[in-house]
């Protein structure tokens, strides 16, 4: 193979390695929101490995630049609630055991609060008010979405008793 060629497609397959990788992480970070990000993290370090090699293996300045940078875009995607879902999982995360009704609200008052029509079809679909949205003993679901169909099963279960907060759980779709 000639050098020219041989360059042109180990830099195409590099580039396909970079669109690989970014895909990986974009959806990787929304789908593991809220769960275990120790592994979620790893398995985008795991999926930068073939791009990061190529790049050492290759040598060339522009290749070892495009892998920082997405080393960079991975970490901000990592730490930042860019995605509704993430929002959510933030939010229902910090709500604490121990707090009272009042308090979660504050916190999970602009969600969906119950199950909706689709899981209960007898189950009315409006939001309620305070009160009922938070009982003193018992479960509250709360959604964050409700017309996409990838995610209406994402609820946040808050659990209560005595009026406060004894369990909070992130259910994914």
């Amino acid at each position: 193979m000639e050098p020219q060629t041989r360059d042109l497609v180990a830099s195409a397959s590099f580039l396909a390695l970079v669109a690989f990788f970014l895909f990986a992480a974009v959806n990787l970070d929304v789908f593991g929101a809220g769960d275990a990000r120790l592994l979620v993290a790893f398995v985008v370090v795991l999926c930068g490995a073939p791009m990061t090699m190529s790049a050492r293996f290759w040598r060339r300045r522009w290749k070892t630049r495009t892998c920082a940078a997405c080393g960079l875009v991975a970490l901000a995607l990592f730490v930042t609630p860019w995605h509704p879902r993430k929002r959510f999982v933030r939010d229902l995360m910090s709500v604490r055991p121990g707090m009272v009704a009042a308090d979660v609200e504050r916190v999970m008052g602009k969600y969906i609060a119950g199950p909706g029509r689709k899981w209960f079809p007898g189950v009315p679909d409006e939001t309620p008010i305070v009160s009922e949205r938070a009982p003193p003993d018992g479960t509250v679901i709360y959604r964050w979405n409700d017309h996409d169909a990838s995610y209406d099963a994402d609820w946040g279960l808050v659990t209560y008793s005595n009026g406060r907060v004894v369990e909070v759980e992130f259910s994914s779709d």
